[in-house]
């Protein structure tokens, strides 16, 4: 019997070893939450780091809601960037944090100069965001951009110091990069004969802030308009001579492609929440530059 016990006793000690060191190893992998943030983070991290997006391609993290699976591999990260103000975010930081005291968490937004919705400054007085209070939007512009990258680096360097180096020179390479983005693009809007844009969804308040141009949306309050705001739109559209309408693979267009069928512009599809950061905003400025 005594022999019995022993050899349960041992069995157990066993376990809890195993146990506290698979705790003890560290992951990998950091998480951020969209496309764009991946982008700024595998510039930075390099090789170091692998990089998990959680919201995937084709949903809107506006309306995002993780499954249970999805904040379980989440919680086994080594850092989480949040943008810091998508309401899920908002939801779930604190039981992230208690669950998960060892994974830092970072909020992407931290010391930049939000807009709030329906101020966005340049934009359309009538701008009808679903959103309440700042707008999310903030990897949009090469400014605003800026300031998340800078984020992401101040986390992985807390997380991993000893690389701190390599992640400087790395993050000075995406300073550059978003710096000659953001001349290109003021390249292309200089001379243009209308400042105003329309998009189904109000993602571009930052960078119409940023370059001086006017954001309409067809959106209004976070729903499709009634017909009478359609008509208050395209009476507008047509005296200030607005030539292009930017539509989102995640929303309907069907709404857009009426519009600019009854105004004379053209419909241009972008994605805001592509990978390709550099990529997309050139593709807006360029879209712009034609109109």
């Amino acid at each position: 019997m005594i022999k019995n016990n022993f050899y349960i006793f041992l069995a157990f000690c066993l376990l809890l070893t195993g146990c506290r060191q698979k705790s003890a190893v560290k992951s990998e992998f950091i998480s951020v939450s969209i496309e764009p943030q991946r982008y700024f983070a595998e510039k930075i991290v390099g090789d170091k780091f692998k990089v998990k997006t959680l919201v995937p391609n084709g949903s809107s993290p506006e309306s995002f809601d993780p499954a249970p699976s999805q904040m379980v591999d989440l919680g086994k990260s080594r850092a989480y960037f949040m943008i810091g103000l998508f309401a899920f975010e908002k939801v779930r930081a604190s039981n992230l944090s208690e669950s998960n005291p060892e994974m830092l968490l970072v909020d992407c937004s931290k010391n930049l100069i939000c807009v709030e919705q329906g101020h966005e400054g340049h934009s359309h007085a009538h701008d009808g965001h679903s959103h309440q209070g700042s707008d999310p939007h903030i990897w949009n512009s090469p400014e605003t951009a800026l300031v998340v990258a800078k984020n992401i680096l101040q986390g992985v360097t807390q997380i991993d110091p000893a690389n701190k180096n390599f992640y400087e020179a790395n993050y000075k390479k995406l300073e550059k990069e978003i710096y000659e983005t953001d001349s290109i693009v003021k390249q292309k809007l200089v001379n243009l004969k209308t400042r105003q844009f329309i998009i189904y969804h109000p993602a571009l308040s930052y960078f119409a802030k940023e370059y001086g141009l006017e954001q309409y949306t067809v959106e209004f309050q976070g729903k499709a308009p009634s017909p009478s705001q359609m008509v208050e739109l395209v009476n507008e559209s047509k005296t200030k001579g607005i030539k292009t309408v930017f539509v989102q693979p995640e929303f309907d267009r069907k709404n857009a492609e009426v519009l600019a069928k009854e105004i004379g512009a053209h419909v241009v599809e972008i994605n805001p929440l592509a990978y390709d950061w550099k990529e997309e905003m050139v593709k807006i400025a360029e879209a712009l530059e034609k109109q």
